[in-house]
């Protein structure tokens, strides 16, 4: 609030702020910037979603961690990896390079990493931390699969053309 009472900053919030925080932001302790989530997904706080958060979920499935329980159960599981691949990142299993698709290149990096240690980036795509046969399998049940969006062309001007002469 400025010196003559006004206020001369609005901030919204997607919670319920304690009448703790209401004073603090009052008395300026906090900013509204305290209040920003990290990405969902974004495990290590870089600001990007990478394989290495994919990774860091990987390496803790079994485990009850709260920060990589996306489905909320209580364990991390396959199904929290599941989660964050498919709907987090919007890609599949067997996309070692994130770009959205399933292809050649991908497998190029499975083939040259095969039975070494490695996570999603070189093509472990189970996280059990070796690129193995199942990872192979991950990514053979997804090829060719993409999140594009098709497009259908438009017909250009050429294609009517000849058209409109023979009417």
């Amino acid at each position: 609030h400025g010196a003559d009472g006004a206020i001369d900053e609005l901030a919204f919030f997607d919670e319920v702020l304690t009448e703790e925080e209401v004073a603090q932001l009052f008395e300026n302790t906090l900013s509204p910037s305290d209040f920003v989530d990290s990405i969902l997904g974004d495990f290590d706080s870089d600001g990007t979603l990478t394989a290495a958060d994919i990774d860091l979920l990987s390496q803790s499935i079994g485990q009850t961690e709260p920060a990589f329980d996306l489905d909320g159960n209580g364990t991390v599981e396959a199904a929290d990896l599941r989660q964050l691949v498919e709907d987090v990142f919007g890609t599949f299993f067997g996309d070692a390079d994130l770009n959205g698709q399933v292809e050649f290149a991908d497998f190029l990096i499975l083939s040259g990493n095969f039975s070494q240690a490695g996570g999603w980036a070189s093509g472990d795509f189970d996280g059990d931390g070796t690129v193995l046969f199942a990872d192979f399998l991950a990514l053979s049940g997804n090829f060719s699969r993409s999140n594009a969006i098709a497009s259908v062309p438009e017909p250009n001007g050429y294609a009517t053309f000849p058209m409109f002469l023979l009417l």
